[in-house]
């Protein structure tokens, strides 16, 4: 039986200051192969969000929206393909090895971009998605 604890107790509890259990956060290091992939996904948002803005200032909207979808798509194809050139430049013994929980590699990164591509063309031209089904 678990013991009960008094509403006394419970606000003594959450009045305390809370420690923080981890460790305090360190800037991406670009050299840590550890750290590419968050680095590229923040550089490679920064010129899509860049390359979009503008296209949807200049371009209609649906011509603005499918060129869009095209930019996040090839993004997605270039960052798998750097993906499966760093694997196969490290070896076997990187390559198999999962990424631990919680670390973003390469492929979530690819897997990303095509995934947005995908809703992007989906708003784009609605109809050709419902032809799909």
């Amino acid at each position: 039986m678990v013991p009960r604890r008094s509403a006394k107790s419970i606000a003594i509890a959450l009045a305390r200051p809370q420690r923080r259990a981890s460790r305090p956060e360190r800037p991406l290091d670009p050299r840590d192969p550890r750290h590419a992939a968050p680095l590229l996904f923040q550089r490679l948002n920064v010129i899509l969000s860049a390359i979009g803005a503008a296209l949807l200032l200049v371009a209609p909207r649906q011509v603005a929206i499918g060129a869009i979808a095209a930019l996040l798509v090839l993004a997605g194809a270039a960052v798998a393909l750097h993906a499966w050139r760093r694997e196969k430049a490290a070896g076997e013994n990187l390559a198999g090895r999962p990424p631990s929980r919680g670390e973003l590699s390469l492929w979530d990164v690819a897997g990303a971009y095509v995934f947005f591509g995908c809703l992007a063309a989906g708003f784009a031209d609605p109809d050709a998605v419902a032809l799909l089904f």
